[in-house]
């Protein structure tokens, strides 16, 4: 009931940094992933497209985001070899405390 009233949490060092729009959208969603990461696929379903260069663009502002290829069945059953899985790591310091 409370996000209804504060609307969507926000970050400070996020904000600060000037991304488009879409760019935050996929900073906040791999955020709210946690350990668990999002896969091509995932990512695909929310309809982040160009997830390459989004990413490179994250990483240049100063995102953390590792990606690791692993194997994953798709939602046939079909098994899919080294789909990118990306998990949130933080934000660089010397990138990031310029800024804020």
């Amino acid at each position: 009931m409370l996000p209804r009233f504060f609307g969507k949490p926000i970050n400070p060092t996020i904000e600060s940094l000037g991304l488009a729009p879409l760019h935050k959208e996929l900073a906040y969603y791999l955020m709210a992933r946690g350990n668990k990461g999002a896969n091509t696929f995932d990512l695909h379903k929310e309809q982040f497209v160009n997830l390459s260069k989004m990413i490179r663009d994250l990483q240049d502002a100063g995102f953390l985001i590792k990606t690791v290829k692993k194997t994953i069945k798709d939602k046939r059953g079909y098994t899919r070899k080294r789909i990118a899985h990306r998990y949130f790591i933080g934000f660089c310091p010397f990138i990031t405390a310029a800024l804020i």
